[in-house]
């Protein structure tokens, strides 16, 4: 099984540059829901998503090794871009 932590899988197999872009993706997708919603409740929802995808991925490598984990991150990541 790989390390539990998505991050270092990330910096490990393509590394510590796309660490970095990725982590600016993040910031990006926030900067995003922040400015385009106008309503409160889907700026909470959207953002209560994509914090959580960043938590979950600190601690499982769902992102990594399921198919439908990848398509639901990217899913919500579109949907808030």
């Amino acid at each position: 099984q790989p390390i539990h932590n998505y991050y270092l899988i990330l910096a490990a197999e393509y590394g510590i540059p796309a660490l970095i872009l990725f982590i600016f993706y993040f910031m990006l997708l926030i900067k995003q829901a922040v400015k385009n919603e106008k309503n409160q409740l889907s700026l909470g929802l959207g953002l209560g998503a994509i914090l959580a995808f960043a938590v979950l991925m600190l601690f499982d490598h769902y992102f990594y090794t399921i198919q439908q984990s990848v398509g639901l991150f990217w899913l919500f990541s579109a949907l808030l871009l």
